[in-house]
Parts: C-alpha cells; structure tokens; sequence
C-alpha cells in the first residue's frame, strides 16, 4: 500500500511539472503574442503617417502644377469634374478651385464646386460657393436646392426651409 501511495506522489509530482511547463509555455505565447500585436500596432501607425505626409506631399505638388498650366477656366472645370468622376475629388477640388481663380463669371462652375465640398463635407465652403453662384443667377433653382441641403447640414432648419421654397418658386 505504500508503494501505490509513493508511486501516486511521484506520478502527482510529474503531472505537477508538466502541468508548469505548460503554464510557463502558454505565458510565453502570450508574452510574443502581445510584443508583435504592438509591433504591427506601431508599424501600422508609422505607415499611416507616411502615407499622410505622401499624400499631402502631392496635393501640393499636384497644386504647384495645376497652377502652371496654361488652360481657361471651363477647361480646368471640365479636368476638375472628370477627377471627381473617377474618386478623386481631392484633387478635382484643386483643379476647380484654380479654375474658380481663373474667372468668377460661371454660375455652373461655382455650383459644381459647391456640390463636390458639400459630398465632402465641408459645409462651410460650399455655402459660401453656392452663395456665389447665386450673385452670379439669383433665380437658378438647383443652386437654392443645394443651399437648402447646406443649411439643412448647418443645422440651420430656417434658412434651409427659406432656400427650399425659393427653389420650388423658381422651378415654376
């Protein structure tokens, strides 16, 4: 009988270290599971800020150029539609904006440019465009229809309604 009891103590005692180098091994896992997860954390991060820093980098660049190049102000609209066309409205609103420099006589132009700030969020922008445009064509229906959505994405109900019912009135 002391023989079993020695022999269940000495199996107890083996159980015990695997069950140790098991514990330790799966620490150990966890211990390189966590260094790599913040590895690739900070690795992720560093390349996001470098594609930032690229990105703005070209904007400019690409800003620079649009500036250089010798075309009207319909043809520049035209190139900053067809950029926005293809999901680049980024830089079609550059190429917009400087066709907006080159003349402030087309109503479509700063109506077209309001639309892409206003898809882009920034309301500000885009109503201060659409206002524009309405100096230039106060009776232009969809130019008050856009205004009633920037108003309305302002928070500004009132002069969201104002702009809605002008543009119902100019539709007729």
């Amino acid at each position: 009988m002391e023989i079993e009891n020695n022999m269940i103590l000495v199996i107890s005692k083996k159980n015990l270290i695997r069950i140790i180098v098991y514990v330790l091994c799966a620490i150990a896992v966890l211990i390189f599971w966590i260094h790599t997860t913040q590895k690739v954390k900070s690795l992720h991060k560093s390349y996001q800020n470098e594609e930032t820093q690229i990105q703005n980098e070209l904007k400019q660049n690409f800003s620079a150029k649009i500036k250089n190049v010798n075309s009207d102000a319909l043809s520049l609209g035209l190139a900053g539609e067809r950029l926005v066309n293809i999901n680049l409205p980024e830089y079609g609103l550059i190429v917009l904006n400087e066709a907006l420099a080159r003349s402030n006589e087309y109503r479509d132009l700063y109506l077209y440019t309001a639309k892409v700030c206003y898809d882009l969020k920034d309301y500000e922008r885009a109503k201060e465009l659409a206002l524009k445009s309405t100096e230039i064509d106060p009776v232009n229906a969809p130019t008050y229809t856009l205004l009633a959505q920037i108003y309305f994405a302002l928070g500004d109900e009132e002069n969201s309604q104002i702009c809605y019912n002008k543009a119902k009135d100019f539709e007729r």
